[in-house]
């Protein structure tokens, strides 16, 4: 696996601020040139069956989501998508994203993550500038994409339904009760460029060397734009690799292919691509995906699946410490809290 290799064991001379670490934690690290998709590759290979994601109670191993991921990739050249492309996803936590993000690093294509509350114009910005050719899409935000795409280099849609990766129960019972309701389900059919995700995977899961080097951009991370209109950090394959593993270095009792990790913050923000996302895929961790802050609910997947990390906010960990539902939930497994 993308393993941590220490350069330097903490305290060193000239670093002061070494001397606060964690006994066991480096100084500095030897930061290994591989692109980012390589870290699913080794979680596959040496955890296969090993849980990836808990979603809705429904459980995927790494052999699983990487085996999708090949698809996608596949997919997604059918498309005409080529090295250095980029697509966009505007999603919420989801095996879906997952499923997307390594599929469309393994394709090549640099990812645009977008904030799925966000408008019509808010989106067209972001397509716009990014030079997205691709966008793929929860199907209850599909309107908000098709309003975004003028002016744009969009091509193709790929709209994923949530209720794909729910168990079979409760997939029905979703289509009974909320799909309607809650504007899931959308007609696109017709729609210039547009295509299920289904369709997509149907896709051979043939590995392929898309020729992505450690250099070359990952990600275009999209900033707040609290001052003024956001803009796109270019974030490559080292630097993210390079962040994983430090994250790695400071949870030093985490075990590969055993431990859960609760996925709450959003992938489409770089914290919780890189503090939770590639973390848990570098330690083959499970991760329980929430797609949004639901505070029972996440209690009760806390208590479920007895994650050791929790990646949260302020506002998360306010929430939780100030609700008398916390009393009622057993939450002693976490043994690490991130902010």
């Amino acid at each position: 696996m993308v393993k941590v290799e220490t350069k330097e064991a903490a305290p060193v001379a000239g670093k002061p601020w070494t001397r606060s670490y964690d006994p066991d934690v480096p100084a500095s690290l030897v930061y290994p040139r591989v692109p980012l998709q390589a870290m699913l590759d080794d979680a596959a290979e040496s955890h296969p069956n090993s849980t990836a994601t808990i979603f809705f109670n429904r459980k995927r191993s790494y052999r699983s989501i990487s085996d999708a991921a090949w698809r996608f990739a596949n997919g997604l050249r059918r498309l005409g998508v080529k090295t250095g492309d980029r697509v966009a996803l505007v999603m919420p936590n989801s095996p879906q994203f997952v499923i997307a993000f390594y599929g469309a690093l393994r394709a090549g294509a640099i990812l645009v993550p977008c904030n799925p509350l966000y408008t019509a114009p808010e989106l067209q910005h972001q397509l716009a500038d990014s030079g997205a050719t691709v966008v793929v899409v929860l199907s209850r935000l599909y309107p908000v994409v098709k309003g975004a795409r003028a002016n744009t280099s969009v091509e193709h849609v790929i709209v994923t339904n949530i209720k794909e990766e729910m168990p079979p129960v409760l997939r029905v019972l979703f289509t009974l009760a909320k799909e309607k309701k809650d504007g899931h389900r959308q007609q696109f059919a017709g729609d210039p460029g547009a295509i299920s995700m289904s369709q997509v995977l149907s896709a051979p899961a043939d590995p392929f060397d898309a020729g992505t080097g450690p250099d070359d951009v990952a990600v275009l991370q999209y900033t707040g734009g609290t001052t003024g209109v956001s803009k796109a950090a270019m974030l490559s394959h080292r630097a993210l690799v390079a962040n994983t593993l430090q994250c790695r270095a400071w949870f030093i009792n985490m075990r590969d292919g055993v431990d859960v990790a609760m996925a709450v913050m959003p992938f489409f923000h770089v914290y919780g691509l890189t503090v939770v996302m590639s973390l848990a895929v570098q330690g083959a961790a499970a991760m329980i995906l929430e797609p949004q802050f639901d505070l029972e609910r996440v209690l009760k997947d806390v208590q479920r699946y007895r994650p050791k990390l929790f990646s949260g906010s302020p506002r998360i960990y306010n929430a939780i410490n100030n609700s008398p539902l916390a009393a009622k939930y057993d939450l002693r497994s976490i043994e690490a809290c991130v902010s």
